[in-house]
């Protein structure tokens, strides 16, 4: 058998078996030939294999995502749902997210409901499919999870522009302008808790960087959270000189992060999530700033042991995130009010090998 064949039916194996999450990012192309011990090329074939099987999208610049796979469920328990659900997620490479959306699937199972997963592709624009979908699926209720505000906004208008009323239109993690989901509320102390870690190791300028979710008001919350905090815990009135934003995917990004080293003079830099760390500690030994000697490094996302190197992040356990969100669902299936039951603050710091301690002279 062919090394690109073996590959493939490897990673098939894994993907089928759930070891790697729908709507999770397969490792790079550099991991796997490390991992096999064989070229790129022969990781790209079996890349192409994978896709065949319409198992993964590759995408350029981004990399292969895990498809939904088609559940094998008996079209006799399916009429026997009482309830059909879509659940519309955006189609990005967040692990957290995709986790989650399989819960929430076997949760909706769960409690005699069918449900379907549309991923959202602002790219291609498949607004249009989406709507098109849930007229065909003839849902009773619709769960929006989006990261981004304006799509909210487009898809809510075009539901009431199709005169598609449903018994829940809903989002999560929640966005109170459109007065759908609930708010994140310990956005802010996470935040806080990261510079509070970071000043303990005697830091003082730390800087604040977020790449594509600039936009989002998880953002706006984690931002006002490291605004208080640096204030507060590393005495810098200034803090907004040491936030900066940028396109993940382009240039632009590398260029604010470098600029808040040798600008602003930082020692420390949080990241919005796990991605961007490993983004910042890939690209600034390229210019001999070693980390952590030279720079610590802070992600969030609690997801770092999927990665080589072990980031120090801001981790919300899954156990605690996936109960409060289905106590959620279930006040919305069930029509009853929902009250947060759940202690707001979990959230925990996971060492790493991206932060010292800053010895004073």
């Amino acid at each position: 058998m062919k090394k690109s064949n073996s590959i493939a039916l490897t990673l098939e194996n894994e993907i089928l078996n759930n070891m790697h999450i729908t709507g999770s990012m397969l490792p790079s192309v550099n991991s796997l030939s490390k991992r096999f011990s064989v070229h790129r090329n022969t990781v790209n074939q079996a890349m192409k294999i994978l896709a065949q099987k319409d198992l993964i999208q590759t995408k350029n610049g981004i990399g292969s995502i895990i498809k939904q796979r088609v559940r094998n469920i008996n079209q006799e328990i399916e009429k026997n749902k009482t309830e059909t659900y879509c659940i519309i997620a955006d189609l990005h490479k967040n692990i957290y997210q995709a986790t989650m959306l399989e819960i929430f699937q076997q949760y909706l199972f769960s409690q005699n409901a069918f449900s379907y997963i549309i991923y959202l592709d602002t790219i291609r624009n498949n607004f249009r499919f989406v709507i098109n979908t849930l007229k065909e699926k003839n849902v009773t209720g619709v769960f929006i999870s989006c990261g981004n505000i304006e799509k909210i906004a487009l898809l809510l208008h075009m539901l009431k522009e199709n005169d598609m009323a449903f018994t829940t239109i809903t989002c999560f993690p929640g966005y109170e302008k459109h007065h759908c989901g609930f708010s994140e509320k310990g956005d802010n102390r996470t935040s806080e808790k990261q510079v509070e870690y970071l000043a303990s190791l005697g830091h003082q300028k730390i800087g604040f960087i977020a790449g594509t979710h600039h936009d989002t008001a998880v953002y706006k919350r984690r931002l006002e959270g490291y605004l208080h905090a640096v204030e507060r815990y590393a005495g810098i009135s200034e803090a907004e000189n040491l936030v900066a934003i940028g396109d993940f995917f382009k240039s632009e990004w590398i260029r604010q992060a470098f600029n808040l080293y040798y600008e602003k003079k930082i020692t420390a830099l949080i990241c919005f999530d796990d991605t961007e760390a490993l983004q910042a500690i890939n690209i600034f030994p390229l210019r001999n700033i070693l980390i952590p000697e030279n720079l610590s490094i802070m992600g969030f996302g609690g997801y770092y042991n999927d990665t080589e190197i072990p980031i120090t992040t801001l981790s919300v356990p899954y156990e605690y995130k996936s109960a409060r969100y289905l106590s959620f669902m279930h006040s919305l299936l069930k029509g009853i009010e929902y009250k947060e039951e759940f202690p707001a603050q979990t959230n925990t710091i996971k060492e790493g090998v991206t932060c010292k301690k800053i010895i004073s002279s």
